[in-house]
């Protein structure tokens, strides 16, 4: 452990912290990470978050390019990784080896109190931005979100209330016990931390559990986990591995992609089972509607968490009867600033609020909904062309972009398709360029025209 020489996880993040400091990082301030998936990584992202800086997550599987546009685009002042992994970054990265022996000795020199706004470049604000995740962009570029610290701060004084508390209690236990499976690159992740910051405990796991079924739910049962918090597709397979009938957690939190009918009957049949359906874009921080399933009519995604307005809108932007489809839009304290560096896209999708005081703005999800009777929000569909898969948000204009890159490509199309088992999969159909074949030196055959590949995870 790099603590080790600090004595506590929570020293070793306040010394951080104030080395970080030193280094120049604080408010208004980028501080991404490329760390293994470890305790370390979270408490990384706690020393940044108490130096005042926003943290931007780089995982270490995406391609070298996507990588060098997340670094080139945020311009963070510091990247923390290790020495093993600093090659996978650009060169000339502004690189903080957080195992290098004289960071370890210069990190243990520092205090290990919890850090004060004096202390820091600048204050740190509600305004202040927490942390920077990069989603899809339909131009072939992902494009950076930009959340602040009082839009997280109010999605935890929610959960604390609707969730973590009722959950702890009809647990009867002081504390509950949370398995962390989300990427550090994804906002399921700092879901993960709030019921940290609630005095809960995480339970980080390793790559393998958390993609194999069958071992996540050995993770569980030797762990004794309380909370999981996957997709709706993981948590099929999940049940298909025997989670019903064998350990099984007490809490359910699902959010990423559509809950089905059949799953959702399925879950609420399950006495003792808490489920939560949670809906929420980036933009939006984590979760901007949640619903408790209690096995009565089709799945919702609920009603807006605190501080947090939903308007159903049709096309001349008036507000829809209920039952009627309309786009989303989100307002309130959980809308995000921007993306970054894109004035442009924000302008776009982060619009004045007709109906809420001067100077607010709502976004336009994209999703389109209708309202129910009970006040509940129903989920229809998408207005664009932005699809989830497994939970990972995918523009497919990012797809043809790259696929388009290729020399023997002339045109690309990606498209979603149902599998025979009710999954989704994404299938990219190819028009080769002309020049392909005296490019590569082969023949192409006649009528060959349109190629069909499935793309892999």
């Amino acid at each position: 452990m790099l603590w080790s020489t600090v004595g506590s996880a929570e020293g070793y993040s306040n010394c951080l912290a104030r080395a970080l400091v030193g280094c120049g990082a604080g408010p208004e301030r980028l501080v991404a990470l490329t760390l293994p998936r470890s305790l370390e990584l979270v408490v990384a992202v706690l020393a940044v978050l108490k130096a005042g800086a926003a943290y931007v997550p780089v995982d270490t599987d995406y391609p070298a390019a996507r990588i060098a546009d997340m670094i080139g685009d945020s311009a963070p002042v510091l990247v923390l990784t290790t020495a093993a992994l600093a090659p996978v970054l650009p060169e000339g990265s502004p690189l903080f080896l957080l195992d290098e022996p004289r960071t370890i000795e210069e990190v243990a020199g520092h205090r290990d109190e919890n850090l004060t706004n004096d202390e820091r470049t600048a204050p740190l604000l509600p305004r202040s931005p927490a942390y920077l995740i990069y989603t899809s962009g339909s131009t072939g570029k992902p494009k950076g979100v930009v959340v602040e610290h009082q839009s997280a701060v109010n999605l935890f004084h929610d959960h604390r209330t609707e969730i973590y508390g009722p959950e702890t209690i009809r647990a009867g236990a002081d504390r509950l016990r949370v398995a962390l499976a989300a990427s550090a690159s994804f906002d399921a992740w700092v879901a993960g931390l709030l019921w940290l910051l609630d005095g809960h405990e995480l339970h980080v796991t390793d790559d393998e559990s958390r993609y194999d079924p069958v071992t996540f739910l050995d993770f569980i049962a030797t762990r004794h986990i309380d909370v999981i918090d996957v997709t709706p597709s993981f948590a099929e397979q999940l049940i298909d591995a025997g989670m019903l009938t064998g350990a099984r957690p007490a809490v359910l939190v699902l959010g990423g992609e559509a809950l089905s009918e059949t799953l959702a009957n399925e879950l609420s049949a399950v006495e003792g089972l808490s489920t939560y359906n949670c809906y929420g874009p980036t933009e939006g921080t984590i979760d901007a509607t949640v619903h408790r399933l209690d096995g009565t009519g089709r799945p919702t995604i609920g009603r807006p968490v605190w501080n947090t307005a939903a308007y159903v809108l049709d096309r001349s932007m008036k507000p829809a009867p209920i039952g009627v489809m309309g786009e989303l839009f989100l307002a309130g304290e959980g809308v995000s600033r921007g993306y970054l560096g894109q004035p442009g896209l924000t302008a776009d999708r982060f619009l004045p609020c007709p109906f809420r005081s001067s100077g607010e703005r709502m976004y336009r999800t994209g999703d389109l909904v209708k309202w129910l009777p009970d006040g509940n929000l129903e989920y229809v569909g998408r207005a664009d062309d932005q699809v989830k898969i497994r939970g990972f948000r995918v523009e497919t204009g990012e797809i043809e972009s790259v696929i388009q890159q290729h020399p023997g490509v002339a045109q690309s199309v990606v498209l979603t398709r149902e599998d025979q088992l009710g999954g989704h999969q994404l299938v990219a159909y190819v028009v080769p360029s002309r020049n392909d074949g005296a490019a590569t030196g082969e023949e192409q055959p006649e009528g060959t025209d349109v190629t069909e590949r499935q793309l892999e995870d």
